[in-house]
């Protein structure tokens, strides 16, 4: 018998506790500025399969996406505040796309995947007609 009680009193306080939360929802865009901002490098580029970006670090580029919805964009051997591209980016939840605009170029992604390390994209659209996939990885430790 109060094994029984006992059972039924966890059961109430779990059903309880379960009925009046209420579980937000992990919006995908804090993992690209990480509730302030977060460094990205272009880790490959394909076009037609051709992965596009140097295969050495230090030529590689570098985003910073900052909560704010500005978008940095760096060669990471020529990092200074004059070499930057500056614009802005916005996210939508559904479905999973990001729209960056910067010197007068719009380019929008579908996001296939994302992470806090990883992030697919996929052209949408561009002033380049063709497709191509993007992959960026968090800024690794040095």
């Amino acid at each position: 018998m109060k094994k029984t009680l006992f059972l039924l009193f966890v059961a109430l306080i779990t059903y309880s506790c379960v009925q009046d939360s209420h579980l937000k929802p992990i919006v995908p865009n804090y993992l690209l500025h990480d509730n302030s901002s977060k460094v990205w490098v272009i880790n490959h580029v394909f076009f037609d399969g051709k992965d596009e970006v140097p295969m050495s670090f230090k030529y590689k580029t570098m985003l910073v996406f900052h909560k704010s919805g500005t978008i940095k964009i760096y060669k990471i051997n020529d990092i200074s505040a004059n070499t930057a591209k500056v614009g802005k980016f916005d996210f939508s939840v559904d479905p999973k796309k990001i729209r960056i605009d910067y010197n007068n170029e719009k380019v929008i992604f579908e996001i296939e995947s994302i992470s806090e390390e990883k992030v697919k994209l996929k052209s949408i659209r561009s002033k380049n007609k063709h497709q191509y996939s993007m992959e960026l990885i968090s800024f690794p430790e040095i």
